[in-house]
């Protein structure tokens, strides 16, 4: 809105005054009168004038000051004040509550009467920020909005429909409407074909308002219209019946089609879902690639890929991707962790452990991670309190009473190791690593009866272990037990020529 403001110049006795008027707060009718002498501002207190003017003048500055403030006044429009404070208070209160439909459409209605009114700009901004870093939410506001105009375009309500598209416009949405077709939510086949209409009527209803395509990807669906109902949507049915290589088919065609940029991205994101659902991973992944290639930013691409990077211990290919998707929006607690054990992987742990701990998780996940980072750092202390916490968060768990005991064990706490790990025999047979462990624990305290026991077990497990093979015979060696000592390393170098406690007992027989 714009905004009223008078000036007039006085001269009086060579000095020379300047007094201006102005609407300083439009949304708001405030107005101030300013009286600047050489230039400079005089006290805006009206008492202080007279300490300021020579008497002579003071009338005369005073009277141009109320003519001006009068005729300010008379000018504003006080109803458009009024009007723009009411839908501002009533979308801040959405906004407040996370009522995103209601702030945005109020705050719409501020821009009608005031284009640049600071207030809703900044909060319009806010909202695009948090939509932004909530993709489903910003997802599911886009489709509510689309379908809502699409239904007030079929019924003639235009204004209506052009509202509802203004509001889009607000959230940079225009394009987004193509995204409907993505499978995400597994939706019907007839919510397929009510997509397609909702995008061709936003397509016309931006066409007819705003004279030019600002949809031009959903105006370039009308022409092929049968060929979308066989390929995005024959394909999306086909995967939902079970029938995956029908629409990988499907999805080809329409590559081959020459689709827009938008429509491209889709068909090959649904195309490598079908792939994935297949088991054909690296087929998915090169659709999510070359998708990602026209998409660079684009969230749901940027995760299936990290995940599958890091499920294929491609430490640093995750951690890239990682990196983006976190410059996008903000990762989940799950990715936060598997960013983590990335950057250990990749041999970063001071990132890992900056990431974890800036990140303040409350999650098993979160506190095995960070204990694992600050253990290769060697902070001991904060490595135990963290393992600690995990088992806090599921007691007598398998993988953290584990982790814990595999600590224990590197400081030379073997009773404590051997705590751990019983806890973890107690619930299950125990697998050749950790009766290994176990055996190794006890030789090393001087308990080689116990050591044989579990070593023994191990053997039974793996008869093919040559490291099994090397502890049995250090364990009978301190039983005193020599020629069955020197029987088992050297089955431990039958079974691997190279296993060097085999090769070191037989050089130097003793305790390791």
């Amino acid at each position: 809105m714009k905004r009223e403001a008078l000036s007039t110049n006085v001269a009086r006795k060579g000095t020379s005054y300047q007094v201006r008027t102005e609407d300083l707060a439009p949304q708001e009718g405030v107005i101030q009168t300013l009286v600047f002498r050489e230039g400079n501002l005089l006290s805006v207190e009206k008492s202080r004038y007279e300490e300021v003017f020579d008497p002579s003048d003071v009338g005369i500055i005073q009277k141009c000051m109320t003519d001006q403030h009068a005729k300010v006044l008379q000018r504003l429009q006080r109803g458009d004040y009024d009007r723009i404070a009411a839908f501002l208070e009533i979308a801040l209160e959405a906004y407040r509550k996370g009522d995103d439909d209601l702030a945005l459409e109020s705050f719409q209605s501020v821009f009608d009467l005031d284009p640049e009114q600071p207030t809703a700009r900044h909060h319009v901004e806010l909202i695009r920020e948090s939509l932004k870093n909530h993709p489903p939410r910003r997802v599911a506001l886009i489709e509510r909005l689309s379908r809502e105009a699409a239904e007030r375009f079929q019924e003639g309500q235009l204004s209506e429909a052009k509202r509802k598209l203004e509001i889009l416009k607000l959230i940079d949405a225009e394009q987004a409407a193509t995204h409907l077709l993505r499978r995400n939510a597994e939706p019907s086949g007839q919510m397929h074909r009510d997509t397609l209409k909702t995008i061709l009527h936003i397509g016309l209803i931006s066409f007819i308002f705003f004279g030019s395509v600002t949809l031009s990807v959903i105006l370039g669906y009308a022409a092929f219209e049968r060929k979308l109902h066989t390929t995005v949507i024959e394909g999306n049915e086909a995967v939902e019946a079970g029938r995956l290589e029908q629409a990988i088919n499907a999805y080809t065609t329409g590559l081959m089609m020459k689709p827009s940029r938008e429509l491209r991205i889709t068909l090959l994101y649904n195309r490598g879902e079908a792939y994935r659902k297949l088991g054909l991973m690296q087929r998915a992944v090169q659709d999510w690639e070359a998708a990602l290639a026209l998409a660079p930013e684009d969230p749901q691409l940027l995760e299936k890929i990290a995940r599958f990077s890091f499920e294929h211990k491609e430490y640093e290919r995750a951690i890239s991707l990682l990196e983006r998707l976190r410059s996008v929006q903000s990762l989940s607690s799950d990715l936060i962790v598997q960013l983590a054990t990335a950057y250990l992987r990749a041999g970063r742990p001071f990132e890992s452990v900056e990431l974890l701990e800036g990140a303040h998780l409350s999650t098993y996940e979160g506190a095995l991670a960070l204990a694992e980072a600050c253990n290769l750092l060697g902070r001991d202390a904060e490595a135990e309190a963290n393992y600690r916490k995990a088992l806090e968060i599921r007691p007598n768990d398998e993988k953290a009473l584990m982790a814990l005991g595999n600590f224990y064990f590197s400081t030379g706490e073997l009773r404590k190791a051997l705590d751990c790990w019983e806890k973890v025999l107690a619930t299950q047979q125990g697998d050749e690593d950790l009766l290994l462990r176990m055996g190794r624990a006890h030789l090393y305290q001087g308990e080689p009866i116990e050591a044989l026991h579990l070593l023994e077990k191990a053997r039974e497990k793996n008869p093919m272990s040559a490291v099994v093979h090397s502890y049995l015979g250090i364990t009978y060696h301190q039983l005193g037990h020599r020629d069955l000592a020197r029987k088992m390393w050297e089955e431990a170098l039958l079974l691997d020529p190279s296993e060097p406690v085999a090769n070191e007992q037989l050089r130097h027989p003793g305790p390791k």
